[in-house]
């Protein structure tokens, strides 16, 4: 792994958390980004999905995302309620050989989207979180601004949980908690497409059942 650069704001700077190179497509034009460095082993979208060289992160339904080597080893899955589990074999990446097209997977100035997930940069941490319904209801827990907002309204069904936040100096806070993603602004995208995201996501018959990781290495 390349060391980090430091991102600017039109650098694209969640991707710059996972990889340094950015030079970015999607399976369909082709077209790419050159960031800071250039990549012979391009961040390919799919469907609600992204793969970067042997792994791929992918929204697995509508409750899980996971991070998974093309091995099948699944190094973390991050669950709605805000909890991150270890190796969980049914919830990999790639059982799903196919990456399939551009699907509401899309990068901007400041997060990724990936389903109902975003990975995005809150001051100087990096914070994946998800959005699920709550009728009539919208709670934000946002730590920097030091203050709950709890906001109802008829057309606003969205309550957000945040699984896990990695900070600048290295260390974690597992979730459920705040520096919420969902507070971010929508800006144009980068790459990827955000074709699909309003369309809802698809839940398994039956979700495993998952044990919090208590230390997240």
């Amino acid at each position: 792994m390349a060391r980090r650069a430091r991102s600017s704001a039109t650098m694209a700077p969640v991707i710059l958390v996972m990889v340094s190179a950015l030079t970015i497509t999607d399976s369909t034009s082709q077209a790419s980004i050159t960031g800071l460095t250039r990549s012979t082993q391009p961040i390919v979208f799919g469907h609600m999905a992204v793969q970067i060289r042997d792994w791929r992160i992918r929204q697995i339904d509508s409750d899980h995302l996971s991070v998974t080597n093309e091995n099948g080893n699944v190094s973390r899955v991050y669950q709605s309620d805000g909890t991150v589990h270890g190796n969980v074999a049914s919830l990999g990446g790639y059982i799903d050989p196919d990456l399939g097209e551009p699907t509401c997977a899309y990068l901007t100035s400041s997060f990724l989207q990936l389903g109902d997930w975003r990975f995005g940069e809150i001051g100087d941490h990096l914070s994946v979180t998800h959005k699920s319904g709550q009728s009539g209801k919208t709670i934000y827990f946002v730590k920097m601004f030091q203050r709950t907002f709890d906001q109802s309204a008829s057309n606003v069904n969205l309550l957000v949980s945040t699984a896990m936040t990695y900070k600048n100096d290295g260390t974690m806070i597992p979730g459920p908690t705040d520096y919420n993603a969902w507070f971010l602004v929508d800006n144009d995208v980068l790459a990827g497409s955000k074709e699909g995201c309003q369309s809802p996501s698809q839940s398994p018959s039956k979700a495993p059942t998952l044990k919090p990781i208590g230390v997240v290495n």
